[in-house]
């Protein structure tokens, strides 16, 4: 009986301890990330959960971190291990706590960047699902500038699908669900309302002015977004982006 008092004791004063690591490497963690720092703040989430494997912020953010990370691989192969690896992430979310925003919205994320790379039926089978996701995000929060962005984007892809793609849809999935463009303009100003400063939001929205045939507001977008402060590694790209695109119209 004794050894077992003192086993006890010894796995709370463990259980004690890794809680406190937890806590001191998630705050770590929060601090990288804030300063878009995302590839050391995705190794500090992996530590907290190696503390505490069913901490929930460690988990939805190595969900998005992973997504945001794989993006910039250059090898298709080495993106899908990345995304493959955000979806397990955000599923582990999912199971932790399913009626938070942040789980549903990694995973619409991490569902929507595979399906970018993925062929013809695997993207049109994942169509549903994102909207899922990403409409229960916004459901739960309806400021939620990550989640309108997703269904900004997923409105103006779904609105261009071809007619091969359509046929894929109508043959094996029953059809599409209803997407628009003005949904997109509508979803992607939303995003931007709630933030700002993130200049993705902004290039997206030039991009769907421009696929309108709205080429004034698409140039005042593309505009803005050369003269916005740089805070993501992805800027400098995006600006590029719309530095190029400005000069087509």
């Amino acid at each position: 009986m004794k050894q077992i008092l003192v086993l006890l004791v010894c796995l709370l004063g463990l259980s004690s301890f890794g809680q406190t690591m937890a806590e001191k490497v998630l705050k770590d963690a929060k601090a990288l990330n804030s300063q878009y720092k995302e590839t050391e703040a995705l190794a500090k989430y992996k530590q907290v959960l190696a503390f505490d494997l069913n901490n929930y912020e460690a988990m939805w953010n190595c969900s998005l971190l992973s997504a945001r990370i794989g993006r910039r691989e250059n090898d298709k192969a080495k993106q899908k291990d990345f995304y493959l690896i955000s979806k397990s992430y955000a599923q582990k979310a999912l199971n932790l706590n399913a009626n938070d925003v942040q789980s549903n919205y990694v995973m619409a994320v991490a569902l929507g960047r595979i399906a970018q790379i993925s062929d013809t039926k695997e993207k049109i089978a994942a169509v549903r699902d994102i909207k899922k996701y990403a409409e229960r995000a916004v459901e739960l929060s309806p400021k939620h500038a990550g989640a309108n962005h997703v269904l900004a984007v997923w409105n103006l892809e779904v609105s261009e699908l071809n007619w091969m793609e359509r046929q894929v849809a109508d043959k094996f999935f029953g059809g599409l669900p209803e997407a628009n463009k003005e949904k997109a303009l509508e979803y992607c100003k939303k995003a931007i309302e709630a933030d700002p400063s993130y200049i993705l939001y902004t290039l997206d929205l030039g991009k769907i002015y421009k696929s309108k045939g709205d080429k004034n507001n698409a140039k005042i977008m593309y505009t803005k977004v050369g003269a916005m402060k740089t805070l993501t590694p992805d800027d400098a790209a995006y600006q590029l982006e719309a530095k190029n695109t400005l000069s087509t119209l």
